[in-house]
């Protein structure tokens, strides 16, 4: 019944809702398949195969669920070119987290809090936007607020 609900709300408060429980999911299965992998790769490796496997998951829930969209190639190139951005900005957070002395367990964990707004405004404003604005705004706008159901 939520979900129903939830599925079929517009609007950047219901898609930041959306994308929420899609973080959740895929954040705990990235981090999940991490640690795994940690038992036989070094925790950069593991991070980036974990990372690429998440990619995928998260790509095909963010299309359907989040932004209600279907997969195109022009969302598809856009989301990876976010996605590479991330990797870059996370990558080195999680270098940075190891090299203060976090735990290969637990240097992931802040990683991800730091980087889930981006991830949203970036997926939100410029891979999954609804118009062909020519500079969009990071922030929601009034219109953006309308619910068109």
């Amino acid at each position: 019944m939520v979900l129903d609900t939830l599925r079929h709300s517009s609007g950047w408060k219901a898609s930041l809702v959306r994308y929420s429980v899609v973080a959740l999911l895929t954040t705990g299965f990235h981090y999940g398949v991490y640690l795994l992998l940690n038992f036989v790769f070094n925790p950069h490796v593991s991070y980036t195969l974990s990372y690429i496997l998440e990619v995928v998951l998260n790509y095909l829930l963010t299309s359907y669920f989040t932004f209600l969209s279907r997969p195109s190639t022009r969302s598809v190139g856009g989301y990876l070119l976010v996605r590479l951005m991330a990797y870059l900005i996370e990558i080195g957070l999680f270098s940075l987290f190891l090299w203060i002395g976090i735990s290969k367990t637990f240097a992931p964990l802040p990683v991800f809090l730091c980087v889930g707004l981006f991830n949203f405004l970036s997926m939100y404003k410029v891979v999954f936007r609804k118009s062909s604005k020519s500079s969009p705004s990071l922030l929601p706008t009034p219109s953006d607020e309308v619910d068109e159901h």
